[in-house]
């Protein structure tokens, strides 16, 4: 029987776990693959990242609406759907975006981190004028995330010391899109991975540091129709003339994407397939964002396991309700009976843009609400705090699980 020290590192504290176990008979990674969906890879026999990191959904949007991001806007949702950052673009020429969590808090007395940044930059290649109704805009995006299980100590079949490592396993990204407005919205996006782990590999006694990388890359679709406009354009209809000066508007939006694409035959992905689609309602000013609510479903989303040999199909529901632009709630259901990991989640985010807006609307007429820069503050820069939370279904380790989010954009 194998016998090793792990030391798990977190931001004030080491913590030191002592694990055990006979690889002859089970693998702790394949427990952890079928049971809890992570991956504690410094545990693993092989040390190949095989794209399982990519399975855990970056954010506290995503993670607070059951994880369901295929068909909605969010600086984050590139990873769900790289078509989505497309008509993101029609909108945002900037965005980064920070989150993380300690990773099974509490679980073996040991933290582990992850974390997730995400920076974007779009461009608008065509105006809509007179002359010409199609908006076209393109945009690029860069992530990195990092799987941080700290220092390790090896130790050998004899308990006899064979040096420190620190084991990690972490994912650069780097994807372009491009946007088309003309009365409906159509995101074309795709993303390229690179992969890589520093992590230890039982495959050789005594065991040795691996490091290994493998190349993936996702494509996805989105659709979107604002059916207010699409109503003003097409048929010179105003829906809203009954309710003025209020703005009534419902947007259905559809995505379709494809992650983790790549491998062969004796080097297999983990791969995911998504479908979904979301129906965003809005009650609003002509200037003022007042009330929206967003209903959101992946109806169809499929993780095949190389491991396995087989397809597992998941599924999930988000909702969020919007108050002024500026405060958010959301809740959601995600569904795995397969490996038990269904669970409930919530959240929230705080975010500037509303307020600012609200501000600037009632300051017009004052001496020092004006200039150039006054006005792009208050109403193109968003600043956001966001949190989410999760609540297992069997008695999930994953329940204590908190995402925490920064962001900017504009």
């Amino acid at each position: 029987m194998y016998c090793f020290l792990s030391q798990v590192k977190n931001h004030h504290q080491r913590l030191t776990a002592k694990f055990c176990y006979s690889p002859k008979h089970i693998s702790i990674s394949h427990i952890l693959l079928v049971n809890l969906t992570f991956w504690a890879y410094a545990l693993v026999v092989s040390a190949s990242p095989n794209g399982s990191l990519l399975q855990i959904s970056p954010g506290a949007r995503a993670s607070g609406m059951g994880e369901v991001q295929t068909a909605l806007l969010d600086p984050m949702a590139g990873h769900f759907n790289a078509g989505s950052m497309g008509i993101y673009s029609l909108d945002n020429n900037f965005s980064f975006a920070y989150s993380g969590t300690d990773w099974l808090k509490g679980w073996w007395n040991s933290d582990l981190y992850i974390d997730h940044a995400q920076l974007f930059t779009g461009w608008k290649l065509a105006e809509k004028t007179e002359d010409n109704s199609t908006e076209i805009s393109c945009g690029i995006d860069f992530g990195r995330r990092l799987f941080d299980l700290g220092e390790t100590e090896r130790r050998g079949e004899n308990n006899e010391y064979l040096g420190m490592f620190e084991a990690w396993e972490r994912n650069y990204s780097a994807g372009a899109s491009i946007g088309l407005r003309n009365i409906i919205e159509i995101g074309v996006g795709i993303k390229f991975n690179y992969l890589s782990s520093n992590l230890l590999s039982y495959e050789n006694n005594p065991p040795i540091v691996d490091e290994e990388s493998i190349q993936t890359y996702d494509w996805g679709v989105m659709i979107r129709l604002p059916l207010s406009n699409a109503l003003s354009e097409l048929y010179s209809i105003d829906p809203n003339i009954l309710v003025s000066p209020f703005k009534i508007d419902v947007i259905p939006s559809f995505g379709y994407s494809r992650s983790n694409q790549g491998g062969n035959i004796r080097d297999p992905l983990l791969k995911i397939n998504r479908e979904g689609y979301a129906l965003e309602t809005r009650f609003d000013l002509p200037d003022i964002s007042l009330l929206a609510f967003i209903y959101a479903q992946d109806f169809k989303m499929e993780r095949y396991f190389p491991a396995q040999m087989g397809w597992n199909e998941i599924s999930g529901i988000g909702r969020e309700i919007v108050f002024f632009d500026s405060f958010i709630y959301r809740w959601g259901e995600y569904y795995d009976e397969k490996h038990l990991d269904s669970r409930v989640t919530t959240g929230f985010t705080m975010q500037t843009r509303g307020i600012l807006k609200i501000i600037y609307i009632v300051s017009q007429n004052q001496e020092w609400a004006r200039g150039n820069r006054y006005e792009f503050v208050m109403n193109r820069v968003n600043i956001r705090y966001s949190r989410s939370s999760w609540e297992g279904t069997y008695n999930n380790i994953l329940d204590t699980t908190e995402w925490v989010e920064f962001g900017i954009s504009f």
